[in-house]
């Protein structure tokens, strides 16, 4: 379909802008070589004896990087180790007992009652929080509600312990 035609003259401008592009990305290292050249023994061995003293620099650092970070792990070691000597010198039993002692102390002010339907909720402040609390939610993790009407809450700890509390008047 298409044609074309090469002639020799296009194919020798081609060649001609190749063979110019070609000899002008030379660079001329002859003042550079021949400083070099005159040079060169003296320049290779400074250049060696500064890359010597360079590498005998950095081995150094990471010498005294190294002890650093072992007399670290020593202070570190010696902490821990002062720290299990001293917990376990101390008696075991007498943290279990207090971990077997439940809290009594629940500070819970019942502030109201909602009843909407079949849906019964509680105003209360405990700790100082005001929260909307339904019959069966856990509060603190050891107390269960269990009851809940107009004129009190009934409350039960894990251990069996109970707490009845009565709506605050304004």
């Amino acid at each position: 379909m298409f044609k074309r035609s090469l002639t020799s003259e296009a194919f020798d401008a081609v060649s001609v802008e190749q063979k110019r592009i070609n000899s002008t990305a030379q660079i001329d290292f002859a003042p550079l070589d021949k400083f070099l050249n005159i040079y060169s023994v003296p320049i290779h061995l400074v250049l060696t004896i500064g890359l010597v003293f360079v590498l005998i620099y950095l081995i150094f650092e990471q010498a005294a990087q190294a002890e650093l970070l072992v007399k670290n792990d020593r202070a570190r070691i010696s902490e821990i180790q002062a720290l299990k000597t001293q917990l376990l010198s101390q008696p075991v039993h007498a943290e279990l007992q207090n971990e077997r002692q439940p809290k009594t102390q629940l500070s819970i002010l019942y502030l109201g009652h909602i009843q909407l339907n079949h849906l019964s909720k509680a105003l209360v402040e405990l700790d100082g929080e005001q929260m909307l609390v339904t019959p069966g939610q856990v509060l603190n993790l050891d107390w269960q509600i269990k009851e809940l009407n107009e004129q009190h809450l009934l409350l039960e700890s894990k251990a069996g312990q109970v707490v009845k509390a009565y709506r605050e008047r304004p």
